[in-house]
């Protein structure tokens, strides 16, 4: 291999797309986050902070950690305390299971017929939710 090929940077294929991955942080949530519209702003409201890089800018200063994800937009990378992560899913979950129990038929109308849902939640819990008539039965 000669000596200008080996000191050259890895090259990426442009058909492979990296995903935006980050070092976890014990007792955090990250994620990135889209400078689009609002989001930003919404999400400091919701309790998450930027996460600064490691390395100061030039001039010296903390900067926050961003990357490019296409058409000129970037994203940021923040984080939320884990606890109140964990309450923000426990209440979209409570929205989820509402609309879910709207879904239920009203089985006095003479017809019938029925769906089972299976939701494989994070952390490995399964729930299963059967509308209607058992599918299965």
């Amino acid at each position: 291999m000669s000596a200008q090929r080996a000191n050259r940077p890895q090259r990426t294929p442009l058909g492979r797309r990296s995903r935006l991955t980050a070092e976890k942080r014990p007792g955090y949530v990250r994620r990135w986050v889209n400078d689009v519209e609002d989001r930003l702003e919404r999400f400091r409201a919701a309790g998450y902070d930027f996460v600064s890089s490691q390395d100061p800018s030039e001039d010296g200063k903390e900067s926050r950690r961003i990357k490019n994800v296409g058409g000129g937009a970037k994203a940021y990378l923040m984080e939320i305390d884990e606890k109140f992560y964990r309450e923000d899913q426990a209440t979209k979950q409570q929205d989820v299971d509402a609309r879910e129990a709207g879904l239920r038929p009203n089985t006095n109308d003479g017809q019938h017929g029925g769906v089972k849902i299976k939701q494989t939640r994070a952390g490995g819990a399964v729930r299963t939710t059967t509308i209607g008539d058992d599918p299965g039965a």
